[in-house]
């Protein structure tokens, strides 16, 4: 009677270990699940970023520095070792994440000193100029300005190409040479003086514009109030 009473309890006991053994493997079949989903979209956005970076590097001319390069080879390193046995490694995969969210904040940073770069220029002479074509002025700068800060959508380092090259073609159109939008860039940063010599080159701005937006209007309507000032009138 004692004895099938320790066999019932033996038998209970193993029951209840097989019952312990596959809920862990679940639980372990679950969580590599999880893991691996994570890893997934590390390697998605890692891709995206690369393919941002490789746009802007070729359209935009941006630079790596050498912490970003550095950044970016500890990264793949850590990317390619977290995988083992075709499952990814949760505490790799962590630290991983953690190494990627350095990569972007360092390429913040160095994206926010070649974007001043970049644009500088060409801001501020779209400011000085705006009252010339101001609709076309307005849609410039604002595309400019929605790339100002570091960003995985593509989208937005495209249509900076598209506004800086528009702004260009705007510029050229109103036939200024490069001694006329650096004086107009530096005095929308209030960098100019009317020391330059540039009145009578300032005051033919809008006379060749393709648009004919100077046309009819009074030296005060057609020239934008910063340039007045410079010229004394």
């Amino acid at each position: 009677m004692n004895e099938s009473i320790l066999e019932q309890l033996d038998s209970q006991i193993k029951a209840m270990r097989e019952l312990r053994r596959k809920e862990q493997k679940k639980a372990n079949a679950e969580q590599q699940k999880a893991t691996d989903q994570k890893y997934k979209t590390l390697v998605q956005q890692a891709d995206q970023y690369m393919n941002i970076l490789s746009y802007i590097r070729e359209n935009l001319g941006f630079v790596c520095s050498a912490e970003l390069v550095a950044g970016l080879r500890t990264f793949f390193h850590k990317l390619e070792s977290a995988v083992c046995y075709g499952d990814a490694e949760k505490e790799a995969v962590s630290q991983a994440t953690d190494m990627f969210k350095g990569v972007q904040n360092e390429t913040k940073k160095v994206w926010a000193k070649h974007f001043d770069a970049l644009t500088r220029k060409t801001r501020g002479t779209l400011e000085i100029v705006r009252s010339i074509d101001p609709e076309k002025v307005m849609k410039c700068l604002k595309l400019i300005q929605d790339a100002e800060a570091w960003t995985m959508e593509k989208e937005v380092f495209e249509r900076l190409r598209q506004a800086l090259d528009g702004a260009e073609a705007l510029i050229q159109g109103l036939g200024l040479n490069s001694n006329i939008t650096d004086f107009l860039s530096k005095m929308a940063h209030g960098q100019a003086t009317s020391s330059l010599g540039f009145e009578k080159e300032i005051l033919n701005i809008g006379s060749s514009c393709p648009s004919g937006k100077a046309e009819g209007k009074s030296l005060t309507e057609a020239y934008p109030k910063g340039i007045l000032i410079i010229l004394g009138k």
